[in-house]
């Protein structure tokens, strides 16, 4: 259990009159506040934001389906599948908040490799996350798309108003009597960090934009579509489309017409696109491409909690619930199932 502290060095905006804090959570994306949001009944939880910018999708999906067959040769079945349940267990945390939808995700093949890899390392997730694998020609029948060679239609996903939320969830925390701090914290018991500087970890800039003069030619009920040329995201938006991603093979999208080009080459109707609302993105990776969750070496009363690279509302909640848990001695099954998370990985 927590051990209650009775100082805290910063200044910080007061979300409520008590000055001291047993908690503090570098950080206020999704893992950060499902970490909160789990411990502030229990006890006395401060957060401090980041200004760092997170490349994320806004769609909880399993989003790490282009590497799910290379996952399970290198972690196994058990940690392979504990990753699949996290996901569903962030998606039973969100399901229910007005602020998500129900949806799909169309992630489309590029070349032949890649298809190859959909129909046949990636059959066994259907096992747990249901995926209808299309030809080209059915692939085009949701949308038009330039030199596709497959997709796979993924069901059961949710759509997220991420401003909506994120400002919903701060007000039940202001309920819980969280504070926010001005600057990094400097006294308290524990401190989870959400945005971890560790060795094994990078950054990767991009760029989103909205595509306001996009006729919508594909099936309303998709939340999200997916590409492996340039990685890049698109989901619908009420004054348009957003697109955002970062360019192939790490080249730093500096101008926007890089991540415009691509997408007129991944997608038919995108050609001769204008954009408007054009922000710069950077999301920190880990070398292996998992998050690193768990109790920095040598220091227990540190936790680190991020590196999720454009994968915070699928994964986030669920593994800052477990987080929190494993902080007030509470039992962490798919924690403990993911060995492969921990930070100890990078400082062998």
């Amino acid at each position: 259990m927590l051990r209650a502290t009775t100082g805290c060095g910063a200044v910080f905006q007061k979300l409520n009159l008590q000055p001291n804090y047993d908690v503090a959570i570098r950080g206020t994306g999704p893992a950060a506040l499902y970490c909160a949001l789990t411990l502030a009944p229990h006890v006395k939880v401060a957060l401090y934001p980041t200004t760092d910018l997170a490349l994320d999708t806004h769609v909880l999906w399993p989003g790490l389906t282009e590497h799910w067959g290379l996952l399970r040769d290198i972690l196994g079945d058990t940690q392979t599948r504990a990753l699949l349940q996290t996901i569903q267990r962030s998606r039973d945390l969100l399901q229910n908040e007005p602020e998500t939808k129900r949806g799909a995700v169309l992630q489309l093949a590029s070349n032949d490799t890649e298809f190859e890899e959909m129909t046949t390392h990636l059959r066994w997730v259907n096992e747990i996350w249901p995926r209808r694998l299309m030809s080209a020609g059915s692939a085009s029948n949701y949308l038009s798309v330039n030199e596709v060679a497959g997709a796979a239609f993924i069901g059961d996903c949710l759509s997220i108003d991420e401003t909506a939320l994120t400002t919903r969830l701060f007000i039940r925390l202001q309920t819980l009597k969280a504070q926010v701090l001005q600057q990094h914290p400097d006294h308290q018991e524990i401190l989870i960090d959400a945005d971890p500087q560790l060795p094994g970890l990078f950054t990767q800039t991009g760029a989103e934009f909205l595509c306001a003069n996009v006729n919508e030619p594909w099936n309303a009920a998709l939340v999200g579509i997916e590409t492996q040329r340039g990685h890049l995201h698109i989901r619908p938006h009420p004054r348009g489309w957003l697109v955002s991603g970062v360019a192939p093979e790490g080249i730093a999208l500096e101008h926007p017409e890089i991540l415009r080009n691509l997408a007129a080459q991944a997608l038919a109707p995108l050609e001769g696109l204008i954009t408007e609302d054009v922000r710069p993105l950077i999301y920190r990776s880990s070398a292996d491409g998992l998050p690193v969750v768990g109790p920095a070496p040598g220091n227990p009363h540190k936790w680190s909690l991020g590196a999720f690279a454009g994968r915070s509302w699928s994964l986030g909640p669920a593994l800052g619930e477990q987080v929190a848990l494993a902080l007030l001695g509470q039992p962490t099954p798919l924690l403990d199932a993911l060995p492969c998370l921990r930070p100890s990985r990078f400082l062998r």
